[in-house]
């Protein structure tokens, strides 16, 4: 919105207008380039350089927006979870062969004799 306003010259309830659709549709999981369009269809984009702003900024916003499609949660944060849990595999796989009386890597607490040595 303060871009819209300092580079754009929009009005504010035209700045709003704009920022409300895109929100919607960004909410909604539309694409990037379809949100883009839709934006250029309601404003004037003056050179190259602003467009390519704008679709910074649309990427960037997209990332980190709730989504319903994700229950709420966004992009970003679905992909720090997926993150946190590639690494936990890394750390379990990196460890070599498994004592019997090491705790078991499955997390259960018990040993691995009990727990998953005949599985």
């Amino acid at each position: 919105k303060k871009y819209m306003k300092e580079n754009l010259n929009l009005k504010e309830e035209k700045s709003n207008e704009v920022m409300y659709s895109t929100s919607c549709l960004m909410k909604n999981a539309f694409s990037v380039d379809y949100i883009f369009k839709d934006i250029k269809g309601r404003i004037y984009l003056k050179n190259e350089e602003v467009e390519r702003d704008i679709k910074d900024i649309i990427t960037e916003i997209n990332n980190n927006i709730e989504k319903w499609c994700l229950r709420g949660h966004s992009i970003k944060e679905i992909k720090s979870k997926e993150d946190k849990i590639y690494e936990k595999v890394e750390k379990v796989n990196n460890k070599g062969k498994i004592g019997r009386n090491d705790p078991c890597p499955c997390g259960s607490g018990k040993k691995y004799k009990k727990c998953c040595l005949n599985k």
